[in-house]
């Protein structure tokens, strides 16, 4: 259950630094697993259902590799710029500097914990997507409603690793 104690360090750090976006992105998502759900026609919905689901193992799985990959990318590269993002401490805004556990946090542990929480996120929804068809009917409304919150949580975690890639990206082309 250490997976619980990223998502509380995530969310921790995210309000601790007072940024907007994350949440943005969540309410955005769940606009959009709403849009589907009411808006999605029951009757293609009900001859599509099967084909909807092997895509989003598909997605999921091609989401996951790629974000363990960003993570194996971002824990090896040893420049410049990666050791200076590791001295440079988190602050929030009021210049404060941002501390977990007492431990003054760095630039480069917040991308780190970011990155982790969305692979996390993503493992657990294709652990659920391999699991709940044995337990609900995916042409079902039921399985609609299900399908509308796969739709949600892949749409935040891409948002969310979008968000991570560009924070690797402006820690690597740092100007110094």
């Amino acid at each position: 259950m250490e997976f619980l104690l990223v998502i509380f360090e995530y969310y921790n750090i995210i309000l601790k630094k007072r940024k907007i976006a994350p949440f943005l992105i969540l309410i955005l998502s769940i606009g959009i697993g709403f849009c589907v759900y009411f808006n999605t026609k029951r009757n293609i919905y009900s001859v599509k259902a099967e084909i909807f689901h092997s895509n989003i193992l598909n997605v999921l799985g091609i989401l996951l590799g790629f974000s363990i990959s960003t993570l194996a990318i971002l824990l090896s590269v040893e420049n410049d710029k990666m050791k200076a993002a590791k001295k440079e401490l988190l602050k929030d805004k009021n210049g404060n500097e941002i501390k977990l556990y007492k431990k003054k946090i760095s630039l480069f542990e917040s991308v780190s914990m970011e990155l982790v929480h969305v692979i996390i996120l993503q493992g657990l929804l294709l652990i659920s997507n391999f699991v709940y068809p044995h337990f609900v009917d995916v042409v079902s409304n039921t399985g609609l409603m299900i399908y509308s919150i796969n739709i949600f949580l892949m749409i935040y975690c891409m948002l969310l690793l979008i968000n991570n890639i560009l924070s690797l990206y402006f820690i690597l082309t740092k100007k110094e």
